[in-house]
């Protein structure tokens, strides 16, 4: 009887270490989908205000993020312009687990050449 019980203990703690790894690997794997898709809606902003006669773009970045990543608490939006280049700094926070909570903040900056006329 006692080999029993040792065999059930030790079934329930594989089975919380196995829902842990997979929980824990799908949180990753949806951070990292979450911040690529920021960055990408950061560099279509940044090369659509580095065109000429362009004026800001931060509605359009904010319509971009708020359109691919719902589920986006907050979302602060700095235009970076120094010299020949134009660029976003995109600083967010999603919604996880409280064991994960470094994986929620989102922070991408990038930035493009000013087009310019020769």
């Amino acid at each position: 009887m006692n080999e029993r019980g040792s065999a059930v203990v030790s079934a329930l703690a594989g089975i919380t270490m196995l829902t842990l790894v997979t929980l824990t690997t799908f949180a990753l794997g949806l951070s990292a989908v979450n911040v690529l898709v920021v960055r990408d809606a950061a560099i279509d902003a940044s090369q659509q205000a580095a065109l000429a006669k362009s004026s800001s773009k931060n509605d359009y970045l904010l319509k971009l993020i708020k359109k691919r990543v719902p589920s986006m608490v907050s979302v602060q939006v700095t235009e970076l312009a120094s010299g020949p280049t134009t660029g976003y700094q995109v600083e967010g926070e999603l919604p996880g687990l409280g064991f994960l909570s470094d994986l929620t903040k989102v922070s991408v900056r990038v930035s493009a050449a000013d087009e310019a006329f020769s």
